[in-house]
């Protein structure tokens, strides 16, 4: 304990305290304007289309980002309902006719950032989030700056660099903050792994898992062979037989964090194997980095987005101590040469390929689901630390070796100027339009000029509080300057979902939304949608909705209740549902409101159906009884109907039915057919089959009473086993690391 409590000493000095509350208070004024305007990191204002549902993947760079944006908009306010009870982390009703909330990854549904949510509501509970996500990834970034051995004045400036990037100050919503604050972390293991440190796996278990938790598989890859391709070269000379030992080590890291994960991934591969795509998030295209080092961004479309995706992401400080670095690396010392040489060797081949995908993605149609923001997450602490080491270095020059150093910097300098200027006039037309480029090119001056300023004064005298300092601050007001202002943000008065609280009868609830029509982004947040904004769809549930738009009277049999439609709807092949059709209300785009009179029916009990072996969507048709897969007895022209009634005690993964006074038949639920769903009649289980190849259906006898269809996912209590003991292993890997720590002493690499 006393041991313990040294070390602890050592770390939380004053200044150590000090430069923590700094990084939460400049993260506090990234996140202040989003709760002054009361509104959400989110851009719902674009009228929000349903996507369509082909034969191929929609990919459609200028409205994908709005379909993703309201995605992770319906995934957090499903996460504040299941906060209050009134939802399931394993079922979502409101997608489509349903789907398996916790194995869409990209939900977060156990994301460590999803706890505010989940205790404070998805407002509030969105502005805690993202004051943790920047928060703690600038107090991980200090403290993987200092076991290197930086003082805490440089390790503030990572922690600025890395925190306020923005990835995470723009696109603090999205899965890839939530990986990226764990970068540090991964560097550091790759570090120990390349100084033959083989001990610390359980750590970097943990993080892993953490990592695979966050939803962004895209950022996770990046950053995995970002520091991949460091720790190959900073094996220096050794041989390739000393490498047995630390791919052992990062093997079992891997494998225990994935573990960690399991009670999310085991899920996610089996809906993979029953979804399709329907539309794949992507980058807009055509974002263009002009007068780089120098210059701000040509505004081909969103700032938002190009920001979040170019090279400028890390801000300009990091560029211009990469910069620095070819002039003192020849003096810095060996060890810090081959650490920083790595971090920005590998960072330069990062940006050039993210410069490379920006300009093929357009043409290629391969390259368009790739996020470049995703692929560019580690990049913010990888330039950060490599300037670090640049600005420690540019300290240590003797009086000899600064002169030479100086005549070095004002050649890259002059480099640097006629750059900036060239770039400016080349792109003066397209920057003329846009209205931020004066306050951009005001900061990039400003920038430039403090950077020269701090690197005079510590030329004359070595000051090393002082450059850190001062890096930290200007890095701050820059980024702050240049990333705040872009937050998409949506006032949460516009988003009605957030009350609705209906989520046990989002199957009654059901919209459709009819070819050419949009509605307002509360509507469609506000309803359960038979299209919804998943990026994947149950396949059967895909291929039934496809054949609805042929005849579009299969979509009563889906509980839908009401319908948006235009002119050219109605006259359409939704002109046989005129008769059934009321005015609601009409939509600021034109298109009508109209309520199913009929009613919706998410339960019915028929007798007359047709038996088929397997699903074929072509023998759907609404003229013809429904199909039935492996029904034990045949259909019947007649019977006792009776009314099967949805019951409203029911929740999201467990659904009861009211049945009376009915003759054998076949009880169906507009629910969507997913393994692992099963039923009970009247406390009796029973086999759940497929009622038109996407719902479900039980067979019930004379007489019944009551029905209750509830899920409960095989893979999801498998990966909850796999899971606990994974964590458990690394745990106990962990305790035992902290006391070989202990009884070896503290050490810095």
């Amino acid at each position: 304990m006393r041991r313990l409590m040294a070390l602890l000493a050592q770390w939380f000095t004053t200044e150590h305290g000090v430069c923590l509350l700094l990084i939460v208070w400049v993260g506090t004024l990234a996140i202040i304007p989003l709760a002054l305007d009361n509104a959400a990191p989110l851009d719902l204002s674009p009228t929000l289309a349903v996507p369509a549902i082909g034969d191929t993947p929609l990919i459609d760079s200028g409205r994908t980002e709005d379909y993703a944006a309201a995605h992770t908009a319906r995934s957090y306010l499903y996460l504040a309902e299941i906060g209050l009870g009134r939802g399931s982390s394993l079922w979502d009703p409101r997608e489509f006719t349903g789907t398996p909330f916790l194995a869409q990854w990209d939900t977060r549904a156990l994301s460590p950032f999803s706890l505010p949510v989940y205790f404070l509501g998805a407002r509030v509970g969105l502005w805690v989030a993202a004051l943790l996500k920047i928060s703690l990834a600038g107090a991980l970034a200090f403290y993987a700056a200092r076991v290197l051995g930086f003082t805490h004045a440089f390790a503030l400036f990572v922690a600025v660099s890395h925190g306020l990037s923005a990835t995470l100050v723009i696109w603090t919503a999205d899965p890839v903050a939530d990986a990226v604050v764990w970068v540090p972390m991964v560097f550091l293991f790759a570090e120990r792994l390349s100084l033959g440190q083989l001990r610390y796996w359980p750590g970097a278990a943990i993080v892993i898992g953490l990592m695979c938790l966050s939803g962004a598989p895209q950022a996770i890859v990046s950053t995995f062979l970002y520091f991949g391709a460091y720790f190959l070269y900073r094996r220096d000379h050794r041989a390739w037989t000393w490498l047995p030992g630390p791919a052992l080590s990062a093997g079992v890291a891997l494998a225990l964090g994935l573990g960690i994960a399991a009670v999310q991934l085991l899920p996610w591969v089996e809906w993979l194997r029953h979804s399709r795509a329907v539309w794949i998030a992507g980058d807009a295209a055509g974002w263009v980095a002009v007068g780089a080092p120098l210059g701000p961004l040509a505004r081909f479309g969103d700032a938002a987005r190009i920001r979040a995706a170019a090279p400028l992401h890390t801000g300009y400080i990091p560029l211009l101590l990469a910069g620095l670095w070819l002039v003192v690396r020849p003096e810095a010392p060996r060890g810090q040469r081959r650490r920083a040489d790595g971090l920005l060797i590998i960072s330069t081949v990062w940006l050039a390929a993210a410069v490379l995908l920006a300009a093929l993605q357009p043409q290629v149609r391969a390259l368009q689901p790739i996020l470049l923001r995703a692929f560019t997450a580690p990049l913010a602490f990888g330039l950060a630390l490599g300037g670090a080491a640049a600005a420690e270095a540019w300290l240590q020059l003797r009086p000899a070796q600064s002169l030479v150093a100086i005549k070095r910097f004002l050649t890259l300098a002059a480099a640097f100027v006629v750059l900036a200027i060239l770039s400016h006039a080349a792109v003066w037309p397209q920057l003329s339009g846009v209205a931020r480029a004066p306050i951009e090119m005001l900061a990039e001056a400003l920038t430039l000029t403090a950077f020269v300023l701090v690197l005079g004064i510590t030329l004359v005298r070595p000051w090393p509080r002082l450059m850190g300092y001062a890096l930290s601050a200007a890095a701050a007001l820059e980024l702050l300057v240049l990333f705040v202002p872009l937050q998409p943000r949506t006032p949460w008065a516009e988003i009605a979902a957030e009350t609705a609280g209906r989520t046990g009868n989002a199957a009654a609830e059901r919209v459709v939304f009819g070819p050419g029509t949009e509605s307002a982004g509360q509507t469609a947040l506000s309803s359960a949608l038979i299209g919804g904004f998943s990026p994947r769809a149950p396949e059967r549930v895909a291929a039934y909705l496809q054949r609805a738009q042929e005849d579009p009277l299969l979509f009563t049999r889906a509980g839908v209740s009401r319908f948006v439609l235009s002119l050219e709807n109605l006259s359409g092949p939704y002109a046989a549902l005129r008769p059934q059709l009321r005015l609601r209300s009409v939509t600021a785009e034109g298109a009508g409101v109209f309520d199913y009179t009929p009613g919706a029916q998410p339960t019915q009990l028929i007798h007359n159906f047709r038996i088929v072996p397997d699903f074929d969507p072509v023998l759907l048709d609404s003229t013809r009884a429904p199909l039935v897969e492996a029904a034990a007895g045949p259909g019947r022209i007649e019977g006792r109907l009776g009314k099967p009634l949805l019951s409203a005690e029911g929740g999201a993964d467990e659904q009861r039915v009211n049945v009376l006074q009915n003759d054998p038949g076949v009880l169906t639920l507009a629910q969507t057919y997913y393994p692992d769903w099963s039923a009970r009649v009247d406390g009796t289980a029973v086999p759940v089959f497929a009622v038109d190849g996407a719902f479900q259906g039980i067979e019930v006898p004379s007489g019944s009473r009551d029905a209750a269809f509830r899920y409960s996912p095989v893979m999801f209590r498998w990966g909850l086993i796999v899971s606990s003991a994974s964590l458990s292993l690394s745990l106990l890997g962990l305790a035992h690391l902290v006391y070989f720590r202990l009884k070896n002493q503290f050490f810095k690499m």
